[in-house]
């Protein structure tokens, strides 16, 4: 198993009642951070060879497309990787739509391949 094999699994889960905003563009806005979200993994867990790990982001989309109220909680208690989504969750930038602000729930799921 090598670190340079670890892959980033990640699903959407919206609340049910939602309408204002597709779930393929919050993936697609999501993924588009793909290699910024899977740096926080690598800065802060790659020395302590953890390979698997879970992070649930859970934030609210605003009508204009901003990112608020986002809270991270993980498997394994590492402060510096949930802060570290954390901040890079408020940087996203969603379409605008009409009606309320849009919960969502999105873990990330970092596990290592084997060799």
């Amino acid at each position: 198993m090598t670190l340079g094999a670890l892959t980033l699994i990640a699903a959407l889960a919206l609340d049910a009642g939602q309408t204002g905003l597709d779930q393929e563009l919050i993936r697609r806005e999501i993924r588009s951070h793909h290699a910024r979200t899977w740096a926080c993994y690598e800065r802060n867990l790659a020395a302590d060879s953890v390979t698997d790990f879970r992070v649930v982001l859970t934030f609210v989309v605003t009508p204009s497309g901003q990112v608020e109220s986002v809270q991270a909680k993980s498997s394994i208690a590492y402060a510096d990787v949930e802060a570290c989504l954390v901040s890079e969750a408020k940087s996203w930038r969603f379409p605008k739509f009409s009606g309320s602000a849009v919960p969502v729930r999105y873990p990330f799921i970092f596990k290592a391949d084997e060799d």
